[in-house]
């Protein structure tokens, strides 16, 4: 359902839903007597369109497939884009391409919301090394989250990566050669966390803007530049 002359789509009408209750729930802070704004009415006006919206999608045989994890890039492209930044790192802008590469091999392997990458500081990952029955010992990254879109409440996840057998697609390697040229070839050297306090270092960012380790980025543009 889109936007037409007189009307408004259902995605549009869910926005302003969504955020008359954001607006609510700050003021509710305060005024616990206020009334929730999705009534009954409302949800049910929200329920005929998500029906009605979906009827509209089967009648016009829209692919089923489109914004799932199947409506992206192919193994062939991603190693495409994986081996390009590798050999793009003796340019001008290695710490761009390390920090897409890095972000890029992480979200492909953790499924990972971008809003939740953006947010990782260097306390929220760690290295893991174990075995799983018969397999050979692994040695992988930890990343732990506790707060994003679908986590309002300070739940802990935790997601990890382990290594690849192909160099170019490991997460790992990665994250590790982006946090070398960080602390040894940027203006961070001059400036290297403390780790000896936890209050010198916890509010540094993985992803971070440029020569300002303690501003996180808003998105990362490199990565569509990079497709």
């Amino acid at each position: 359902m889109e936007d037409t002359a007189g009307s408004l789509s259902f995605n549009t009408i869910k926005g302003i839903v969504d955020g008359v209750v954001a607006f609510w729930e700050q003021k509710h802070v305060l005024n616990p007597s206020l009334p929730h704004p999705r009534g009954i009415l409302v949800r049910m006006q929200m329920r005929m369109l998500a029906e009605a919206k979906d009827e509209q999608r089967r009648s016009f045989c829209e692919d089923r497939m489109q914004k799932t994890v199947n409506d992206g890039y192919t193994e062939e492209e991603h190693l495409q884009l994986c081996s390009n930044l590798w050999s793009q790192i003796d340019s001008t802008c290695v710490f761009v391409d390390l920090r897409t590469l890095t972000d890029h091999l992480t979200a492909h392997q953790l499924f990972g919301r971008g809003d939740n990458r953006r947010d990782y500081h260097l306390c929220d990952f760690g290295l893991i090394r174990g075995s799983y029955k018969a397999a050979k010992p692994y040695t992988g990254i930890l990343f732990v989250e506790q707060s994003g879109k679908v986590n309002k409440y300070g739940r802990i996840d935790q997601h990890a990566v382990v290594r690849h057998r192909d160099v170019r697609l490991c997460a790992v390697s990665a994250v590790g050669f982006f946090l070398f040229w960080r602390f040894h070839m940027t203006e961070e050297k001059n400036d290297l966390p403390n780790f000896e306090s936890r209050h010198a270092w916890y509010s540094r960012y993985l992803f971070f803007v440029a020569k300002a380790p303690l501003l996180s980025l808003c998105h990362i543009p490199s990565n569509m530049l990079a497709f």
